[in-house]
C-alpha cells in the first residue's frame, strides 16, 4: 500500500514545476527575443512631425505680429523649418506637395479653424489637419470636408 511517504508519491512531487517552468520560458522568450533592431517611424507619423513642425513655425510667427498668422507657409522665416517640412510627402506617390495652408487667420480666432491640412488622405479616409489654436489631428475626410465648408461660409 502506498501511503505519503512512499517513494512513488515524493518522485513525483516535483512534476507541478515543469509546466510553470515552459510557461516562463516562453514568456521570457517573447519578451526578450530580438526584434530585428529599432522601428522606424511609418510615413503618416513622420508627416505628422512635419505638420507639428510648421503648427510651431505658424505660432512663433504670429507672436512677433500681433497674433496674425502669415499670408503664406513661404513667409515663414527659413530657421522656423526644416527644409524637409515645409512640403508634404506623399507616402503613396513619394512626391513633395505644398501642405493646404488657409490664411486670414489670428491665434485668437475660433480654435476648430482649420489652418493646415494635408493635400491628400495619409490613413484610410483621414487627413493631417492643424487647427487655429494649433492643435494637431487625423479627421475623416467627410469631417474635413465639412468644416472646410463651414469655414468658406463664415470667412
Amino acid at each position: 500500500m502506498a501511503g505519503p511517504t512512499s517513494p512513488n508519491v515524493t518522485r513525483h512531487k516535483w512534476l507541478w514545476f515543469l509546466p510553470t517552468a515552459g510557461v516562463l520560458v516562453a514568456i521570457a522568450f517573447l519578451v526578450l527575443a530580438p526584434s530585428g533592431g529599432p522601428r522606424r517611424p511609418g510615413p503618416v507619423t513622420i508627416e505628422m512631425g512635419h505638420a507639428r513642425e510648421v503648427a510651431f513655425a505658424l505660432h512663433y510667427y504670429a507672436e512677433d505680429h500681433e497674433g496674425r498668422f502669415p499670408p503664406a507657409l513661404s513667409d515663414l522665416p527659413q530657421d522656423d523649418l526644416r527644409p524637409q517640412a515645409r512640403h508634404f510627402h506623399d507616402p503613396v506617390t513619394k512626391q513633395e506637395e505644398d501642405w493646404l495652408y488657409n490664411p486670414g487667420y489670428k491665434k485668437d480666432d475660433p480654435p476648430t479653424a482649420i489652418i493646415l491640412a494635408s493635400p491628400h488622405i495619409v490613413a484610410g479616409h483621414k487627413r493631417i489637419v492643424v487647427f487655429c489654436d494649433l492643435s494637431m489631428h487625423i479627421i475623416e475626410e467627410a469631417a474635413y470636408a465639412r468644416q472646410v465648408s463651414e469655414q468658406l461660409k463664415t470667412k
